[in-house]
């Protein structure tokens, strides 16, 4: 029988963040290999003097100061992963680097995942941080332990 723990091995990275939490199943890591972050500076379209920002927000850039940046999903779906319903087809017996994933805690930042990543600071605050399908979705947060 295989257990808990050789599936999910402890994840734990060189400065110091360990992975928690259970998989939840929402299929991100089968369906995408990773996330990149798009910056640009945007500039006025053509016959305008000024940039439109509210075209830049309905595109869903967000705006930080003159520049403008968008996660991008790469999109490269597992054959193993069962689209319909939503699930590897192969879980129990799935690679190991699946079932390492996410090994740091910007993989899964802005996804569905349900791991979140804790790390202890000096005084006793832990900070952690999550997939959007965790208890501590989004950016990180500090608290007393």
């Amino acid at each position: 029988m295989v257990t808990k723990e050789a599936l999910a091995p402890p994840v734990v990275t060189p400065d110091g963040w360990v992975r928690r939490g259970d998989c939840n199943h929402c299929s991100w890591c089968c369906v995408f290999i990773g996330r990149r972050v798009l910056t640009i500076t945007p500039r006025p379209a053509p016959g305008q003097r000024e940039i439109d920002w509210d075209f830049v927000r309905v595109r869903g850039f967000n705006r930080n100061g003159t520049k403008v940046s968008l996660p991008i999903g790469l999109h490269a779906p597992c054959w193993e992963h069962d689209a319909a319903a939503q699930r590897c087809k192969i879980y129990d017996t799935r690679p190991a680097t699946c079932r390492a994933f996410p090994e740091r805690p910007e993989q899964i930042d802005g996804t569905p995942c349900s791991f979140f990543f804790e790390r202890h600071q000096a005084g006793g605050a832990v900070e952690r941080i999550g997939g959007d399908g965790s208890p501590f979705p989004g950016s990180t947060r500090i608290e007393e332990d």
